[in-house]
């Protein structure tokens, strides 16, 4: 038999480090589902919930994290320089951004209503994160999201 995947020997435990960009991308894809007005079934729509909790609280912890090492003054890089004031600010707006997008997310996944302002916040910002991330799934590749 064939086996496929990593090495027994190169495989560790999971991180939170290793969680976050996958369950990110998933709830892209998930936020992206919403907006098209797929068919949300119960057990979809409590995946949306619990993923979209974990990554705020990730966001969170990550965000309270970097404000720790600004006010510790471990805001240096490995060769030496002072980091730039602006990464770390450009960092934190990105973590808020996640935020948003996990809380506008959940708050559709729960059906509250989304006007067309509402809406438009919600592309905007989803198209930024996935942009970062570039990561834009072609969700007509996707056909089970069209299934409850």
């Amino acid at each position: 038999m064939i086996r496929y995947g990593a090495l027994a020997l190169a495989m560790g435990p999971m991180s939170r480090e290793s969680m976050f960009v996958p369950r990110l991308k998933l709830l892209i894809v998930m936020a992206q589902a919403l907006e098209k007005n797929y068919p949300l079934g119960r057990w979809r729509r409590k995946a949306v919930i619990e993923n979209a909790d974990y990554i705020f609280y990730e966001t969170l912890y990550r965000s309270m994290e970097l404000r720790q090492q600004a006010a510790s003054g471990q805001e240096r890089r490995p060769d030496g320089e002072d980091r730039d004031q602006d990464d770390a600010y450009v960092h934190f707006l990105w973590l808020q951004r996640i935020q948003l997008m996990a809380v506008m997310t959940k708050s559709m996944a729960q059906g509250n209503p989304a006007g067309q302002y509402r809406m438009q916040a919600f592309n905007e910002n989803l198209s930024y994160i996935a942009g970062r991330l570039d990561e834009a799934p072609d969700l007509s590749r996707m056909p089970f999201l069209k299934v409850a």
